[in-house]
């Protein structure tokens, strides 16, 4: 069975650079129909899967959810088919969606090999950076970031998967490092493109 990197870190943390480099190193980080095109906040872009953005989009309605929730039996059923999708090619596979931690342990029922990828970023810059971009969504306070990483810690103490955690800052600082890193967790060689997927000059915060 296929290798799945799941990557967590509340947003603006560094996952969608992180998927990036995820995916420069042929992770499939999405599937073939996706909206991750770069804009203005993320230049280089989201590569985010939709389909299980939609999944907790409709189970929250928030991209910032206050507690964890056990998935009813059809929400379930929708995920392991979303799951087997992915899992169908038999190639590594990623996905970057933080309140997947919400309800990891289902998850991790389905997926096989699942490897996590953590991001950590000081929570006022997280903050700062989803208001300058994201207020059409919602407005954020330091206690909803704050909150998601404490869901995220909380999930992964339940369970005993391959970690790798990665600092949005020592990432951009160190990059070269921060790629190998990635690289040999997921068991991929490193590549320009990769490295290239990290851009100091794009940090704001």
């Amino acid at each position: 069975m296929p290798t799945c990197v799941l990557v967590l870190g509340t947003p603006r943390s560094g996952t969608s650079y992180v998927s990036g480099i995820l995916h420069q190193l042929g992770v499939v980080m999405f599937p073939p129909l996706h909206s991750g095109e770069p804009s203005e906040a993320n230049p280089k872009g989201f590569f985010n899967d939709t389909e299980f953005e939609s999944f907790c989009n409709i189970k929250y309605g928030t991209y910032f959810p206050t507690k964890s929730e056990s998935l009813t039996l059809a929400e379930s059923e929708q995920l392991r088919r979303i799951i087997l999708d992915r899992q169908s090619s038999d190639e590594t596979w990623g996905v970057k969606e933080w309140r997947i931690a919400t309800f990891l342990s289902d998850f991790i029922e389905f997926a096989s090999d699942v490897r996590i990828i953590k991001l950590s970023r000081a929570p006022l810059r997280s903050m700062n950076s989803w208001n300058e971009h994201f207020t059409r969504l919602q407005t954020i306070t330091i206690g909803d970031v704050q909150r998601a990483q404490g869901l995220i810690n909380s999930a992964l103490a339940q369970v005993q998967l391959p970690l790798l955690e990665v600092d949005f800052d020592e990432a951009i600082d160190n990059k070269v490092l921060a790629v190998k890193a990635i690289a040999d967790f997921v068991g991929k060689p490193i590549n320009k493109q990769a490295l290239d997927m990290i851009d100091a000059s794009l940090r704001r915060f």
